[in-house]
């Protein structure tokens, strides 16, 4: 295949691409109100660029800039971001199979029909970068097999720069990235091609360069403890047996992500697609997988990344089904060497059996039913001057942004959330809570009844309660007569000024 893109292989890409509009609800991705993660996400395109890089806790910040080129489609807008990074995974893992020299029929049934239906990519439609993450994964790949095609500076250079600012998208390119790197300076020093290696070297250190100083702006200063221990059930334990036992059950949960279904079928796929590679001559992307997934388990172990979470192991489920693709597409190609037809009909099949099986995520609507929006809404619509208004902590960011607050001012969270910023309520009138425990309803009840003007009203803004402060909203409004107003899943509350 040639290293300039063809008319043809363009046209087959975006058509494959366009096939995300077919397996996902567009109306719906743009009707359903954010829920709590996607509130956050969508806020940081409403505060200052000054304080973007606060907001990069969990959220990379070149992802938060994409999201405000997004200039129509209401106020979920934002959503065709991750759409259209799915978009292109798709077209990506098409061109993956190009580049590998597969035919493009071939190529559009087992690279780019199977990356729609993979079910770790239909369940990831909300607001979040992992979509992104599996996009710049395929990227990456795509760019170590044309290199491996034939290999040139320029190619390296290009390869080089995309992992370097890989982290402004995609938390996953510093597992990805690095193992393609590792794996062109090992082959390398294995077959002592030592002005190659050296070339390696100084595209890998530049990388790391760019790469080290994003994470110091943008990443490692937003961490914090909170969002450490939100993790804490994914990583990897001490103990070797029991060490053993968490991964044995983490690849059971992530192997229907895959599409696969079972452990035994993922690694049969991986290592047929892996087989392959090293036998075409493509060993350092067959060696992306195994390294990619041994730097994983470490993260873990030393607690910086979660093991084979269905989030933020999107890429890995795709980056096994888009090597298992290249397999069995290669697997077709052989069958049929004396027949053209017989790989076509080959991939057909396989492709039209991982998309039949695979189809329970189609058009399917998985975001939670959390509606801060119709809270806000109502708020907008009835709220008179002497009334104030309570909103909980997992309301925090989703009020601020439906009620139309342009630009919004944050302050650091500390350990009190893993997002590391809260929204900064100026106007008086708000009580924002910015603690989830039981003592929280009494304290805000307290505060907003001393900002009431007269014969004025409390509204109460709830999303995502936790157990502890459900409690205390109970205990704090136990004999008050309290107006609950259905107007969204959740409930908005309005209680009295004075106290019974």
């Amino acid at each position: 295949w040639s290293s300039r893109l063809r008319l043809p292989d363009v046209l087959l890409a975006l058509i494959a691409a366009a096939g995300v509009l077919l397996v996902h609800d567009l109306g719906y991705l743009l009707q359903h109100p954010y829920w709590l993660d996607e509130a956050w996400v969508v806020d940081s395109t409403r505060v200052r660029l000054s304080d973007l890089s606060q907001t990069s806790s969990v959220t990379p910040v070149g992802f938060s800039l994409l999201l405000r080129l997004v200039v129509f489609g209401g106020e979920q807008r934002q959503r065709l971001i991750p759409l259209a990074f799915a978009g292109l995974t798709v077209a990506l893992a098409y061109l993956c199979g190009r580049q590998f020299g597969l035919r493009r029929g071939v190529s559009l049934l087992l690279l780019g029909v199977t990356g729609l239906f993979v079910p770790a990519m239909l369940v990831r439609a909300d607001l979040k970068q992992y979509t992104a993450e599996a996009c710049w994964t395929v990227l990456v790949l795509l760019l170590l097999l044309r290199l491996e095609s034939v290999w040139s500076r320029r190619r390296l250079a290009l390869l080089a720069a995309v992992i370097g600012v890989g982290p402004l998208f995609a938390n996953a390119d510093l597992f990805v990235g690095s193992a393609a790197l590792l794996a062109l300076a090992v082959l390398a020093l294995a077959e002592r091609q030592w002005s190659r290696l050296r070339d390696i070297v100084i595209a890998a250190g530049a990388a790391g360069v760019v790469v080290a100083a994003i994470l110091a702006a943008f990443v490692l200063p937003k961490q914090n403890a909170a969002l450490r221990h939100y993790w804490d059930a994914f990583y990897l334990p001490r103990n070797p047996s029991a060490a053993a036992h968490f991964l044995y059950h983490r690849l059971q949960a992530m192997a229907p992500t895959t599409g696969l279904h079972s452990v035994l079928l993922v690694f049969l796929g991986c290592a047929l697609g892996t087989g392959v590679l090293v036998w075409r001559r493509r060993r350092a992307t067959a060696l992306v997988l195994p390294l990619a997934f041994a730097e994983l388990v470490l993260a873990s172990a030393l607690h910086v990344y979660p093991l084979l979470d269905l989030r933020t192991s999107t890429w890995l489920s795709v980056l096994a089904v888009v090597v298992t693709g290249l397999g069995v597409a290669q697997l077709c190609a052989g069958l049929g060497r004396r027949h053209r037809a017989v790989p076509i009909i080959l991939a057909g099949v396989a492709s039209a059996g991982f998309a039949l099986t695979n189809t329970t995520g189609v058009r399917a609507h998985p975001l939670p039913p959390e509606d801060v929006r119709a809270q806000a809404h109502y708020v907008a619509d009835h709220q008179r001057p002497a009334d104030v208004v309570i909103v909980d902590l997992s309301a925090n960011w989703g009020y601020a942004y439906y009620r139309g607050i342009d630009p919004l001012s944050i302050v650091d969270s500390g350990p009190a959330s893993a997002t590391g910023f809260f929204i900064r309520y100026t106007d008086p009138q708000v009580v924002a809570m910015h603690s989830r425990t039981q003592a929280s309803p009494a304290a805000a009840l307290r505060t907003a009844r001393s900002r009431l003007g007269p014969g004025g009203r409390i509204f109460v803004v709830r999303s995502h309660l936790a157990p502890a402060e459900s409690a205390g909203w109970q205990q704090a409004l136990a004999g008050q007569p309290v107006t609950t107003l259905n107007v969204g899943p959740e409930p908005l509350l309005v209680v009295p000024g004075a106290t019974p």
